[in-house]
């Protein structure tokens, strides 16, 4: 007992501790400029994440104070110019924000498992059928009603033996039903809406599910099966349609299947022959599918192919004759391969509708959310028909009592009623207490979500801290632009004066005018070189060795400098017809054709390079400028704590 009580005072003490060191380095002023207090923790985070093995030496902090000292400067000075303020970047900045701020306005915990959920539902395929009896997804209750009356009728015929086939030919609002029986074929995870999936992949085979609501309306799922993913396949096909006489459409297929097996192209044969128009110029080329894609006659004998190359025999579908080759077998993705992909499709789907109530309901939790049921049922009375023409106004009754309250804010009656009066509208009439709940479900959602939006700042310091470096980071982009680097490019004047000052900084190596010729045939590669020295002319050369050997024969032509290609550095800089080498798993001669002498360069030749000096010439200029115009206070004692 003792013991863990020491132990308990040991990391009360330790924790206590580190938060207190953490609020000495918040405290702890590293730099001040004109007197404005820049924080050890802002430099130590920044330093920290541009240097991960960080040299903390005094040598090596001074130096990076210099440039931090650098970097703080030009903000202070963008915000000096007030750059901050203009429309450009606060547009610009709010954009990056509402981005970064994403990750941290959703349930990271229950995203994570859906995440895990679809995943595991794209391991398997279900076939399974449905009986749907329609209703719309924003239906009011009292739409819904009869709907629902309706399922549970059909469940109790079911639930009393009768055939699930033969109700949902007869009762299932589905159109497809009355051909298909209710049957949806093989699906896997992701492929149907949201609720219908889950209750599929949680259902046993041979058992009813449901009913279930979906945007469609209710269901009932039959499970008829459930298998192992066969993943995804590639195929060509050729198809034959059926024609008037259907013996004459399969004796068509039964000859290009001889002619396949005769060893002719199957891409050829199904750009001359096949019927569909849109794969027959690719070669009968499909894009890749899984389950539930193809009518199921086709995706049998797809997925029944077992190697890449095999060939189906001829076989019938709904569309006519078919003969399929396949290309490949896609096995599914490991999870870490598919994660970003599912997380993306989630966001579009009804799983985000779970993920952003279920962080909202933990904001409730953290906020401590009280709801007055009493003033909401006022507007029950307060809202009348003239909503739905658009003409209701706001009671003198609605004021600042509060409808909820969470933190130190809420909703009052007056916002909702304000609310209301804004979205009022020419509109079909819905019960009133549904539309005032609807209405108020969705302003108050919006609320609590904007409040823990304005807070992020506050709420997370390395939200905070990634903020301020974008914030700072388009402010120092768009002042260097203005000070710096249009400036160099525009002023041409002075970058003449800067080009005549420095002509010795920009000068030519010396230059060599080469054809480079490769070749992965060695022998090729004499004979060329052999024609060369005898003084054949490149044309010549070309026009004779090129036009048969197309593919293995390549050339180019180029002027370099000395020691700025790997491949002329392998060989002697002499005039003619270099050695054969082997270079990048090919054989290469280079024919050394003239030499340029080193010497200077003019202006624009080395324009791109001059510019660049030039730059760094101005922003020295401007940095000297800005260290004159600001006072510079360097805590040396406090910046060489950072370890």
């Amino acid at each position: 007992m003792k013991i863990r009580s020491v132990l308990s005072l040991v990391l009360l003490f330790a924790s206590v501790l580190a938060f207190s060191q953490d609020q000495e380095k918040s405290n702890s002023v590293v730099l001040e400029l004109n007197k404005q207090p820049v924080y050890l923790n802002e430099f130590e985070a920044v330093f920290k994440k541009n240097n991960p093995n960080p040299d903390t030496s005094p040598e090596a902090l001074d130096e990076y104070m210099d440039l931090f000292v650098n970097y703080k400067l030009k903000v202070a000075e963008a915000e000096a110019l007030g750059m901050d303020t203009v429309s450009s970047f606060v547009e610009e900045l709010s954009g990056y924000r509402s981005q970064l701020a994403a990750p941290y306005l959703t349930d990271q915990e229950t995203t994570e498992a859906l995440i895990k959920e679809a995943y595991e539902n794209l391991k398997y395929e279900v076939k399974a059928g449905h009986i749907l009896v329609r209703v719309s997804g924003t239906a009011p209750p009292e739409d819904t009603l009869a709907p629902y009356k309706e399922i549970m009728k059909i469940k109790k015929q079911l639930d009393e033996g009768a055939e699930f086939e033969f109700v949902a030919a007869a009762k299932s609002e589905d159109p497809s039903a009355k051909t298909n029986q209710g049957n949806l074929g093989y699906f896997t995870g992701m492929q149907m809406v949201w609720p219908f999936e889950k209750a599929a992949f949680s259902g046993k085979v041979g058992e009813i599910v449901g009913p279930i609501r979906t945007n469609f309306g209710y269901h009932l799922i039959k499970i008829y099966d459930r298998r192992p993913s066969r993943g995804k396949v590639q195929v060509s096909h050729i198809l034959v349609r059926y024609a008037g006489d259907t013996l004459l459409s399969k004796q068509k297929i039964d000859e290009l299947y001889t002619k396949v097996k005769a060893g002719e192209e199957f891409a050829e044969l199904a750009k001359k022959y096949s019927q569909d128009s849109k794969s027959a110029n690719k070669g009968g080329l499909l894009d890749e599918f899984g389950a539930g894609r193809m009518v199921d006659e086709f995706e049998t004998v797809a997925f029944g192919l077992e190697n890449p190359g095999d060939i189906s025999e001829p076989f019938k579908s709904p569309y006519g004759w078919h003969i399929v080759k396949l290309e490949r077998k896609i096995p599914l993705a490991p999870y870490e391969e598919m994660r970003s992909r599912i997380e993306n499709r989630i966001k579009r789907d009804d799983r985000s509708k779970t993920t952003r109530k279920a962080f909202i309901e933990k904001l409730k939790r953290e906020y401590n959310y009280k709801r007055n049921e009493n003033e909401i049922a006022k507007f029950y009375k307060w809202v009348d028909d003239r909503v739905f023409q658009g003409t209701w106004e706001i009671p003198k009754k609605a004021g600042n009592q509060y409808l909820a309250t969470w933190a130190d804010t809420g909703i009052t009656a007056k916002v909702f009623a304000m609310y209301i009066d804004k979205l009022q509208r020419k509109a079909a009439k819905e019960d009133i207490k549904y539309f005032v709940n609807v209405l108020y479900s969705r302003l108050e959602n919006n609320k609590i979500l904007l409040y823990e939006n304005t807070h992020l700042e506050e709420k997370y310091p390395e939200f905070s801290a990634l903020m301020k470096e974008y914030r700072d980071g388009i402010l120092l982009f768009d002042l260097m632009n203005q000070k710096v680097w249009n400036k160099a490019i525009q002023d041409t004047t002075g970058l003449k004066q800067y080009f005549e000052q420095h002509r010795d900084d920009f000068v030519w190596k010396q230059r060599a005018e080469v054809t480079i010729y490769k070749s992965e045939n060695k022998s090729l590669l004499k004979k060329v070189a052999k024609k060369l020295n005898k003084g054949w002319s490149e044309e010549k050369l070309l026009s004779t060795y090129s036009e048969e050997n197309k593919l293995d024969l390549t050339t180019e032509e180029l002027i370099e400098e000395k020691g700025d290609s790997d491949l002329l550095d392998l060989f002697a800089w002499e005039k003619g017809v270099s050695p054969i080498k082997e270079h990048n798993d090919r054989y290469t001669l280079v024919h050394f054709k003239s030499f340029i002498p080193a010497g200077p360069k003019k202006l624009e030749e080395a324009r791109g390079a001059v510019i660049a000096a030039y730059q760094n010439q101005l922003e020295k200029e401007w940095l000297e400028e800005l260290r004159g115009k600001y006072d510079i206070k360097v805590n040396k004692e406090v910046l060489y704590t950072v370890k």
